[in-house]
């Protein structure tokens, strides 16, 4: 099995249009005591940030403040579920955010014949975010209050990473379809090393 991985460099309207993270099965267990976290789950990364200003009801012109002023709690963690989101962006610094790892959103029919997957639920996104959504909701709120302008964000696309065994009927996509308009660099094919990091599959394949 091969897995085909493109690094890219995502426009800003790409980047707002990422989808944001799916649901917690706990949550979805528990949509009453999850109603906040879940309605930000599965959308675009622009209507996330929306929401995420709207619930803290902040009104000032730090974006760290949005994050800390939101009482949102899992029962997996006695701690805010944003506290991450605080600490990432006390100090973040563009320079060093790294590579978000994304993926072509998924799109199937399901048992019932209708069209299903993340292409349905946010008709308006670009790519999926596997790994970086916290880095990603944190840069954005920081371009929202006008902190800092927008610099390309790089980022991994996975082909098909869980989708290329044809799990939940997923359609493995090739390369070439990329549903985007950014700059394509330097392609990887890799073979059975999905387990690993993506940043250890880039420099094993780089030594052979």
């Amino acid at each position: 099995m091969l897995y085909e991985f493109t690094k890219l460099k995502l426009s800003e309207e790409e980047f707002f249009n990422l989808v944001f993270m799916n649901a917690s099965p706990s949550w979805e267990s528990k949509p009453d005591e999850h109603k906040f976290l879940l309605s930000i789950c599965g959308v675009s990364l622009k209507e996330v940030v929306k929401k995420v200003v709207e619930e803290s009801s902040y009104n000032g012109s730090n974006p760290t403040e949005v994050f800390r002023n939101i009482d949102v709690v899992t029962e997996s963690s006695n701690k805010p579920w944003f506290e991450r989101h605080v600490s990432i962006s006390q100090c973040f610094d563009k320079d060093r955010m790294g590579e978000l790892w994304i993926r072509n959103l998924s799109d199937y029919v399901g048992r019932n014949g209708k069209r299903a997957g993340e292409r349905k639920k946010c008709p308006g996104g670009s790519f999926y975010v596997d790994d970086g959504n916290h880095r990603a909701l944190v840069y954005a709120m920081h371009i929202k209050f006008g902190k800092m302008r927008y610099n390309s964000v790089n980022a991994i696309h996975a082909t098909s990473w869980d989708l290329a065994s044809g799990i939940l009927n997923f359609r493995p996509e090739r390369a070439a379809s990329l549903e985007h308009s950014g700059e394509l660099q330097d392609k990887k094919i890799l073979r059975n090393e999905f387990q690993l990091p993506i940043g250890i599959q880039i420099k094993t394949y780089k030594r052979r």
